[in-house]
């Protein structure tokens, strides 16, 4: 039967052949500051992911959702954050 350690999620992420890897990115949040991300493990071609990027600030993406994703006008995103259904932009 194998058997190894058991390890918490941040020894798991210290581990040597996931530095090896580069499953592990450094990203800069423009609040928190640093913060490690895991990237994805697949590579094709020896292509991997794209670069990591800080994860959004609430409400700052809100806009391009519901204008470009959804099609929604200005005027009906303008109602839909002042009956607070959604949060405008920061």
């Amino acid at each position: 039967m194998p058997s190894a350690p058991i390890l918490s999620i941040g020894e798991a992420l210290e581990q040597d052949h996931v530095a090896k890897q580069s499953l592990v990115e450094v990203v800069t949040h423009p609040q928190i500051g640093d913060m490690k991300l895991v990237r994805g493990p697949i590579r094709f071609d020896g292509v991997g992911p794209a670069k990591a990027k800080a994860p959004s600030m609430l409400g700052e993406n809100t806009f391009d959702v519901l204008s470009n994703q959804l099609g929604l006008q200005a005027l009906d995103i303008q109602k839909l954050v002042a009956k607070g259904a959604v949060k405008g932009l920061p």
